[in-house]
């Protein structure tokens, strides 16, 4: 019996992780787009790789929610009880847990990793965090206040941009996260982007006024 597409994928993407090749993800839907029959085996195959230690970890969190037959969210906390310094915190772990769990603390965590590689003015790390908490977790007040934060007190334009891209989305402005330049009225809204991009921290303060309290950009 011939396997799906995906569990093909899968198998030949596992000996790709940790080369140039194999930094990528497999879609969301992997879990659904295998066949039933294959669905016990791709679970084993995830969990049993998501629980290893090391680097691999982050390539399998995302599946964590999804197992039926694995207490997934219990895999997740127990990599988060294994970090005893800020350092060793995974960006991909912690953003599944807040948007499945809502619990504030993994928030707080994040924020945490962020300021770590500040300090150390590791800018790719910083973007990458940031990114990750924009793409993968639905908008709240939490995240809001948290990406104000850092939007406002960031010296590194790409910073800027992704947090101010975050903050737009969590009060309605951008509505797909991931293909916003796609969105129909984009064109008309690339100033209103550029605005946010300013060495200027009082004008940075003022933009997230205006968001906070709901008045219109253009004003």
């Amino acid at each position: 019996m011939e396997h799906s597409e995906m569990y093909n994928d899968l198998q030949e993407w596992l000996g790709l992780i940790g080369t140039r090749e194999g930094d990528y993800y497999l879609k969301d839907g992997l879990l659904d787009d295998v066949y039933d029959w294959e669905r016990d085996e791709v679970e084993e195959i995830l969990y049993s790789n998501f629980i290893k230690d090391g680097s691999a970890t982050i390539y399998f969190a995302r599946y964590m929610p999804k197992l039926r037959n694995y207490n997934g969210i219990k895999a997740l906390k127990k990599i988060v009880a294994k970090c005893k310094s800020v350092y060793k915190y995974q960006k991909n772990v912690l953003v599944v847990l807040l948007e499945e769990t809502g619990d504030k603390k993994y928030l707080d965590m994040i924020i945490d990793l962020y300021h770590y590689w500040e300090s150390r003015k590791q800018s790719a790390q910083m973007i990458g965090i940031i990114s990750t908490l924009v793409h993968y977790c639905s908008p709240t007040e939490d995240i809001f206040n948290a990406l104000s934060e850092v939007y406002i007190d960031s010296e590194y334009i790409y910073v800027q941009g992704i947090a101010s891209t975050g903050l737009l989305y969590n009060v309605g402005f951008i509505k797909d996260i991931y293909n916003y330049t796609k969105e129909k009225d984009y064109k008309e809204k690339v100033h209103i982007f550029n605005m946010f991009i300013t060495n200027d921290i009082n004008k940075r303060i003022a933009l997230v006024e205006k968001l906070r309290a709901g008045v219109p950009l253009g004003d």
